[in-house]
């Protein structure tokens, strides 16, 4: 899918959470969730740069 983005020209977001599968381990759980929140208060809040 990333790849037609890129030939489609559209900006696009991609997280890689190297050894997990379709859940995370805690480490990786809290990076992810920090990092959608973040998506969602930026996307739909229009919060630039929210932590």
């Amino acid at each position: 899918m990333s790849d037609a983005f890129i030939k489609a020209g559209l900006p696009f977001e991609q997280g890689i959470y190297p050894g997990q599968k379709h859940g995370f381990r805690p480490a990786y759980s809290r990076h992810f969730y920090e990092r959608a929140a973040e998506f969602f208060a930026r996307e739909l809040l229009g919060e630039e740069g929210a932590h």
